[in-house]
């Protein structure tokens, strides 16, 4: 049976919030699915949805797309939180040209036992279950990639988003490179971010000075990785410093030092090394 991933996402510790913010924040986490949607339509099965509250559910045909996905939307709602679940598995009910919440098979009852095991744990944000012996190994990259973003502050997360945008890892055939200027512009905005400050402050986010259309140039990460070996290095682009300074209005040594101080390079070495695992151990 071909193998799909579903995917399950929720908002943490949403009832936090005040019931204003957390309609500010769901509109916003509406508009980026939206985009992200876009982005990943080649791989995408059934696209990713509210299901009800606070969650989300999609089905990607591999699991790679399917945690690309959920690191971009990271990105894209920090410092808001979010749980997630990952299934691998069949896709037994499927009602063509349905939504996510129409379909149903192994692939979603994992990810449901995913999720709910994410709710016990204080200290994981995301599980992946399959019928497969790799899980173990899989999580525990998973949850350090996870660790290493969290230690980060905002402005620097907001950097590895932009980077991402202009530079993304991405898998053969997942995903689309036309999509990530209009994401850009979806997140890229005091009006969206101001949800997540209690006194809705403007002006957190630098300027950036848009140029032409903007120029994405996606890293292959099977190109990186077909050599056997590969450091934080194979992850660096030429000219990325100049390209995010001349966005940021910043000088080219204060963004590589704030990408040295965050460990970026490296991040995008273990979000390689993942795909590459999911893609030896369940195709795609």
């Amino acid at each position: 049976m071909k193998q799909y991933t579903a995917l399950l996402v929720d908002i943490r510790n949403s009832r936090g919030y005040t019931a204003e913010r957390r309609t500010d924040i769901q509109r916003y986490l509406r508009d980026c699915v939206d985009a992200i949607n876009g982005i990943f339509a080649p791989s995408l099965a059934c696209e990713v949805m509210f299901s009800g509250g606070d969650e989300m559910q999609g089905l990607f045909r591999f699991p790679g797309a399917a945690y690309l996905y959920l690191r971009l939307l990271r990105l894209a709602m920090a410092p808001v939180g979010l749980r997630a679940g990952i299934g691998v598995g069949g896709w037994e009910t499927v009602v063509p040209g349905g939504v996510s919440t129409e379909q149903d098979g192994p692939a979603y009852h994992r990810a449901r036992e995913a999720i709910n095991a994410v709710h016990k744990a204080d200290d994981r944000g995301v599980l992946l279950l399959s019928a497969g012996g790799q899980d173990a190994v899989l999580n525990a990259c998973l949850h350090a990639s996870e660790r290493l973003t969290g230690r980060r502050t905002q402005s620097q997360k907001m950097l590895l988003l932009l980077l991402e945008c202009i530079y993304p890892l991405h898998g053969e055939h997942m995903a689309d490179g036309n999509g990530y200027e209009r994401f850009l512009h979806v997140v890229w905005n005091d009006a969206g971010k101001a949800a997540f400050s209690e006194k809705k402050r403007t002006g957190d986010l630098p300027v950036l000075h848009w140029r032409d259309k903007l120029s994405v140039a996606p890293v292959a990460v099977e190109k990186v990785l077909e050599s056997g070996f590969y450091s934080s290095g194979s992850f660096q682009v030429k000219g990325i410093s100049t390209a995010l300074s001349g966005l940021l209005g910043v000088s080219r040594q204060s963004v590589e030092k704030s990408i040295k101080s965050a460990a970026i390079y490296e991040s995008r070495e273990l979000d390689a090394a993942i795909l590459q695992m999911l893609a030896q151990t369940f195709g795609g």
